[in-house]
C-alpha cells in the first residue's frame, strides 16, 4: 500500500480506482495513430541469428496502432517455439508497412510483447530499432497528416 499526498491530504492507493492500462500515457514516448479505419498492411518476416529459429516464411498482418517508435500489429508468428524467443536479443522482425499513398516503410523491429489474440495470431507490439532517414522522414509525414485529419474531423 503506498501514499499519495494531495493538497496536504494523504490518500492511500488501496482506495483509488484502478487505472487502465490505455489511460496510462506517460510510458509513451511518441503519440500513437490509429490505424485500424485506414487497414493498413504490414509484410514482415522473422529474422533469428540463432540457428535453431530459422524462417523464410514472409507473413502479412494488419498494423492496429502506429507511431515514430514502433507499432502495435495482429499477425501470425512462425510457430510455438518462436514465442519465447521473440523478446530476445537475437530476433528481429524486418518489416515493410505499406501506407494508403502506396508508399511503404522499411524498418527492422524488436517485439517488445506478444499475446495471443486468437487462433495462430498474435497481437505484437514492435520497437522500431533501424529505420533509414529517409523512411523515418515518411513516416512522421504520414502521422502528422494522420493527426492534423483527426483534428478536422472533431
Amino acid at each position: 500500500m503506498t501514499e499519495r499526498h494531495n493538497d496536504s491530504k494523504i490518500i492511500r492507493s488501496d482506495t483509488l480506482p484502478p487505472v487502465r492500462k490505455d489511460e496510462v500515457f506517460s510510458s509513451r514516448r511518441s503519440v500513437r495513430v490509429d490505424t485500424q479505419k485506414i487497414k493498413l498492411i504490414l509484410r514482415y518476416k522473422f529474422l533469428s541469428t540463432e540457428m535453431d529459429l530459422q524462417c523464410s516464411e514472409v507473413f502479412e498482418g494488419e498494423v492496429i496502432d502506429l507511431s515514430k517508435g514502433g507499432a502495435h500489429v495482429r499477425g501470425k508468428i512462425p510457430g510455438p517455439n518462436w514465442l519465447i524467443a521473440l523478446g530476445s536479443t537475437t530476433v528481429f522482425v524486418g518489416c515493410n508497412i505499406i501506407l494508403e499513398s502506396d508508399s511503404c516503410i522499411k524498418t527492422l523491429t524488436k517485439v517488445r510483447w506478444a499475446r495471443p489474440n486468437h487462433n495462430e495470431f498474435y497481437n505484437l507490439g514492435l520497437e522500431f530499432t533501424q529505420m533509414a532517414d529517409d523512411q523515418r522522414q515518411i513516416l512522421n509525414n504520414w502521422l502528422l497528416r494522420q493527426q492534423i485529419k483527426s483534428f478536422r474531423l472533431k
